[in-house]
């Protein structure tokens, strides 16, 4: 399975007044126990999922699913590590007609006021919108909520992935993992073109293993 970036790593939309303070989006990086290759390669500056990291890619598409208050941004599975950019939102996130264009739902949305944010996702056509709860609350939810999303990814992941290794009960994946906030728009590019760039930087990356 070939990643096509234009499939899998969507540029963001971009909104004036976008309040990335309220939007809570982080930027997540997880890597395999030793940094080991378990989930393909990269051919030609491009990522090649093997069985493993079908999976992986599987169980992270899926995480929107399962929480109606997330949504899943750019991101990519590496060899032996897993970037993405996830949004968590205050209330559950609200479904936009199939057939709405992307540039009238961006102006649509307008300014974005201090009591709510609503943005779109050109992933899945999707609409966010934000409470005015008091920051703090959001933020320690919020965390709390990262930490069980990524506990549950790793457990359903390396459940699945070492059955096919036959080596049940043993860690795929190292105890922590890496969380970043992103709290502007040209932070989010950066993180995004990152991630979009990955395979074509492989070896130049920290967690390149020959």
């Amino acid at each position: 399975m070939n990643y096509n970036p234009e499939i899998h790593h969507r540029r963001s939309i971009r909104l004036k007044g976008y309040d990335y303070s309220k939007a809570g989006v982080y930027f997540i990086t997880l890597c395999t126990k030793n940094r080991l290759c378990l989930f393909g390669e990269i051919a030609k500056g491009k990522m090649v999922l093997n069985e493993h990291g079908t999976i992986a890619n599987s169980y992270l598409s899926e995480i929107p699913k399962q929480y109606p208050n997330v949504v899943l941004r750019e991101h990519i599975i590496m060899p032996n590590h897993v970037h993405a950019i996830i949004i968590i939102t205050h209330s559950p996130v609200e479904t936009i007609h199939e057939s709405s264009n992307i540039s009238q739902q961006v102006q649509s949305v307008g300014m974005i006021h201090e009591s709510s944010l609503q943005t779109t996702n050109n992933t899945n056509n999707r609409t966010i919108r934000e409470s005015s709860e008091p920051l703090p609350l959001r933020d320690q939810r919020r965390k709390m909520l990262l930490s069980k999303i990524v506990g549950r990814y790793k457990m359903k992941t390396a459940k699945e992935i070492n059955i096919i290794r036959h080596i049940e009960g043993v860690p795929l994946w190292q105890s922590r993992f890496h969380d970043h906030i992103i709290r502007n728009e040209k932070s989010y590019q950066t993180i995004a073109d990152y991630i979009i760039n990955n395979p074509k930087n492989w070896k130049e990356d920290k967690f390149y293993i020959a």
